[in-house]
Formats: C-alpha cells, structure tokens, sequence
C-alpha cells in the first residue's frame, strides 16, 4: 500500500512545514514546522488552506534514501535539474515517468519553492 502524506509551502511566511491532517470540509490545514517536534511538544497550528501550497508525496526516493515530493528538483547524473510533477499519468521528471531504476541515478538538490535558480527562474 502506497504512503500518502504532504507537505506545504506556507505562503505567508515562505517556509516549508509538514502537514499533519487537512480538514477539506473546513478547508482548514494542521501542520508542524517540524513533525517529529511538532508531535512531541505539541507545537502544531491549525490555519486556511489557502495560504499554502500542497505537494504530494510521491512514494519514490531518491539515491540517498530521501522522499521525493512533488515540485522537488532532482540533480541528474549530468549535473542538469527537473522538476518532479503529476502528468495525469503518473509522476514524471522531465516529461519521462519515474520509477525506482531511474531515481537511483538521481538527488534531491531542492524545490521550486525554496530554491527556483535551480531551474532558471528568480529567487
């Protein structure tokens, strides 16, 4: 069985947080700045969904072991950047559908939130 969680760009504040539960009847979002923190000391807030920007987990890892999360940018052996993104298809990095062989080659290097040079665009 497939893991589905989230993390959020906090558009207010311009930070990454990890998203604990989304109530979509109240369109609200619970997150953490950071989870194993925000779960021990109770450090979690409750606010509009509309101030973030969700991006799913994609259930793949890159060569290190880390979550790949969609709008991550991946370093290709090449030492060229992708963004990973949903084709309606399934998951795709530079229009190519991903899966485990491929990633092996690949790292996690940022976001386009957090780091938009990668990819040429304005910090």
């Amino acid at each position: 069985m497939r893991e589905i969680k989230f993390r959020a760009w906090d558009k207010r504040n311009k930070r990454m947080v990890v998203v604990l539960a989304i109530a979509f009847d109240t369109n609200y979002l619970h997150y953490a700045l950071d989870n194993s923190w925000g779960v021990k000391y109770g450090k979690s807030y409750w606010s509009d969904i509309s101030n973030f920007e969700l991006m799913q987990y994609t259930g793949f890892k890159d060569k290190n072991g880390k979550e790949i999360y969609e709008g991550d940018i991946l370093r290709s052996p090449a030492n060229e950047f992708f963004e990973v993104f949903w084709s309606g298809n399934g998951w795709v990095l530079n229009g190519t559908p991903i899966d485990d062989k491929i990633l092996e080659h690949f790292e996690v290097t940022g976001n386009i939130y957090e780091n938009p040079e990668l990819l040429g665009g304005l910090k």
